[in-house]
């Protein structure tokens, strides 16, 4: 019973959000906005056009242009008026696979798809070299510490086409296959193949329903499981903070070990002279960065004129007789036997109390051994133990661009009722942050240091050299850039 209702709830989940995602198209948008659609911001060389067919009617724009796309079709413009041809064009196709899935009140609209058609690849495509590209949601977790630009994304390249897609799939989340050559096509070729409803111009109030369904397979809408809810945002949105990985800890040297890209801790020694580790939260900042995986097809047709060839060969028959005399292999192996006596054993074993370090609020202790009642009376009854330090971490943005910069703040504070010393607070920036030079600030006297970590960036570490006493705090900030 509980099957079926989790399918029948799956099933109608997944049609409310497509008949949200299909509002009809009327002379003002539905309240709930344009449909769900893949945003790309395509650019050309100097001078050059964009042009749009739809309906038989043909829309020029200037690029960079900045379009939407409804996942699960396949769209072919023209691309023209470069300097160095300017009586050729480049037809692209754009297979559109996925989309991006932010949360609310964050727009994807913020974060198109750059896809940049370079000089070089517009001389390789018009001289017949026929180029794929496929534009991936990068993984920030897989993600190179690399500085890069919104508009020009790292790119890789491998050998064929039929390793693309499993190439694109290690790196994130594919979203866009771009596909173009010297093949050449007319307005109403491209009329023809273009469906009504699923391309938003610039200009365009708003994304009616397609005349069509989709056809290619699309990742529009995720699948939610009513009990655990959606899935959770994992290349949209970087995570920061906590301890991910092996869990932090000391060593037998005594040093703090386990430290991993994005882990924030801070060790200290409380009253009773034991270290211990207070871990951050984790925040969140919203800022995709995409990843290109290409291949290139060359040219490797010739013409070529043979002339008529003979060759005749008089080779007299050969024969050969081998024999191979028959081989006997035997083996006789004797039975064996094991014969053992194992005497029954007895195994007595006797315990006596058990030792206890700690105990609140009573000095007697009451219990059982071997069937009789034992009452016995405490030696020394152990303080409570202070509580663990807090350390807490913010992020003054929710949404950023790359090349943005954003401030982190590390509050580490003292609810206990005891005094602790040695506070030393510790951030390991993943790939895509850059710790930016002379911004770090402690509102207490610290030493600062920065050491280089595993992934290319920094780790950030504040020696607060001040006894932290009961409910008192302190704060340290830095800046970081996003790669």
């Amino acid at each position: 019973m509980t099957r079926h209702f989790r399918l029948a709830t799956l099933i109608f989940l997944c049609a409310t959000a497509t008949a949200a995602a299909m509002p009809p198209c009327g002379p003002a948008c539905p309240p709930p906005g344009p449909a769900p659609a893949l945003f790309t911001r395509i650019y050309g060389p100097t001078g050059s056009k964009a042009t749009f067919f739809q309906c038989g009617d043909a829309r020029e724009f200037d690029t960079p242009v900045s379009i939407g796309l409804r996942p699960g079709y396949v769209y072919r413009f023209k691309l023209s008026g470069f300097e160095r041809y300017p009586n050729l064009a480049l037809y692209p196709t754009f297979e559109v696979i996925g989309t991006l899935k932010m949360p609310p009140p964050l727009l994807g609209a913020n974060f198109p798809v750059p896809v940049n058609f370079t000089q070089e690849d517009i001389d390789k495509a018009l001289n017949g070299v026929f180029i794929t590209k496929v534009f991936v949601l990068e993984d920030p977790e897989k993600a190179p510490a690399v500085q890069t630009k919104p508009e020009q994304p790292l790119e890789s390249e491998v050998r064929n086409e039929r390793e693309i897609m499993a190439a694109a799939r290690e790196r994130g989340r594919p979203l866009l296959i771009v596909r173009f050559g010297e093949r050449q096509a007319t307005p109403p070729e491209l009329a023809a193949k273009s469906v009504p409803g699923t391309m938003l111009l610039p200009g365009d109030p708003c994304l009616g329903p397609p005349a069509q369904p989709p056809a290619i397979p699309w990742a529009c809408v995720s699948l939610y499981e009513p009990l655990l809810g959606p899935k959770p945002l994992v290349e949209e949105c970087m995570h920061d903070g906590g301890d991910i990985g092996a869990p932090v800890g000391f060593g037998p040297d005594g040093q703090l070990h386990g430290l991993d890209p994005s882990d924030t801790v801070a060790e200290y020694v409380d009253s009773c002279g034991r270290k211990r580790i207070a871990i951050s939260n984790r925040v969140c900042v919203c800022v995709p960065r995409f990843a290109i995986v290409r291949t290139e097809l060359m040219p490797l047709g010739y013409d070529m004129i043979l002339g008529v060839a003979a060759t005749t060969v008089n080779q007299p028959p050969y024969l050969v007789a081998h024999r191979v005399p028959s081989i006997i292999a035997q083996q006789v192996q004797q039975p064996e036997a094991v014969l053992t006596r194992k005497r029954p054993s007895v195994l007595t074993e006797t315990q006596g109390l058990i030792a206890i370090e700690q105990l609140y609020g009573t000095g007697l202790v009451i219990g059982e051994q071997g069937g009789q009642v034992v009452i016995g009376t405490c030696k020394h009854v152990a303080e409570k133990p202070p509580c663990p330090m807090v350390l807490c971490k913010t992020v003054d943005r929710k949404e950023a661009q790359i090349g943005d910069e954003v401030t982190f703040t590390l509050k580490y504070t003292n609810p206990g009722g005891q005094p602790i010393t040695n506070v030393i607070v510790s951030d390991s920036l993943t790939a895509r942050l850059e710790y930016v030079p002379g911004s770090a600030k402690s509102e207490r006297e610290a030493t600062f240091t920065v050491l280089g970590n595993e992934v290319g960036s920094q780790v950030l570490r504040w020696e607060i050299g001040e006894t932290l006493l009961p409910g008192q705090s302190g704060t340290v900030t830095f800046q970081v850039r996003i790669r």
